[in-house]
Formats: structure tokens, C-alpha cells, sequence
């Protein structure tokens, strides 16, 4: 899907992305303004170690984050951050938590909470 970069740039204007922007900035990254800050901010503690999932689900969370970076933004977070109406992790959550690990840990647990209805059950 093709998104303008208009509507990233909204997005990205929101608290919650300003915040992430912040985090990245943080930790020596330079955020790239193409994608949504949140998103930026789990694939940089995936790849850089920081967030290290179960080796079975890495690559189906790896696999999910790159369908919400290439979804438009004003859909993929909602998806990640709500289920049915209700805040898998809110706003106020977000901009609360100053450590970028702990952030990075707590969206990469939403995603998994997200996907778990879908996922094979043992």
C-alpha cells in the first residue's frame, strides 16, 4: 500500500510517536520520518538486541511488524494498540514510560497479545 507521506507526517505528529521519536533519539538512532515512530522503536530493540522474543515466535512477530510498517499508519496502530475498543496499551502508558527498552518490550507484547487468538494453540 502506498501511503502519502502527509499522512505519516500527521501520525508521526501524534504524542505517542512524538514520544517514541524522542526514545530513538535516545538511544543514537535517527528516526526516519517515513515510518511511525512506535514502529521504528520495536523494530530497533528487536534488531539491536534489546527485545529478544522465543525463537518460534520471532519470526512470526518479525513477519507482523513488516505488515504494519507497510500498512497505513493510521490503521496499523490502532491495530496494535486496540482490540475490540478496548486499550491493549493506552495512550497515557505510552507517554509514561521513559525507558525505550521497557516501551519497545511493552509493544512487542501487545503485538503478541494481538496475534495470540490467531496463533495455534499447544
Amino acid at each position: 500500500m502506498i501511503v502519502s507521506q502527509s499522512v505519516t507526517d500527521r501520525v508521526n505528529q501524534q504524542p505517542i510517536n512524538q514520544h517514541a521519536r524522542a526514545l530513538l533519539q535516545q538511544v543514537g538512532v535517527r528516526p526516519d520520518p517515513t515510518l511511525p515512530y512506535l514502529l521504528q522503536l520495536m523494530r530497533w530493540a528487536l534488531e539491536s538486541g534489546e527485545v529478544k522474543p522465543k525463537e518460534a515466535l520471532r519470526s512470526l512477530l518479525e513477519t507482523n511488524l513488516e505488515v504494519l510498517e507497510a500498512a497505513d499508519p493510521r490503521e496499523a496502530l490502532p491495530f496494535l494498540l486496540e482490540l475490540n475498543g478496548e486499550d491493549l496499551l493506552s495512550e497515557r502508558e505510552i507517554l509514561a514510560e521513559e525507558d525505550p527498552v521497557a516501551l519497545a518490550e511493552a509493544l512487542w507484547e501487545t503485538l503478541y497479545l494481538r496475534l495470540q487468538p490467531a496463533l495455534p494453540q499447544p
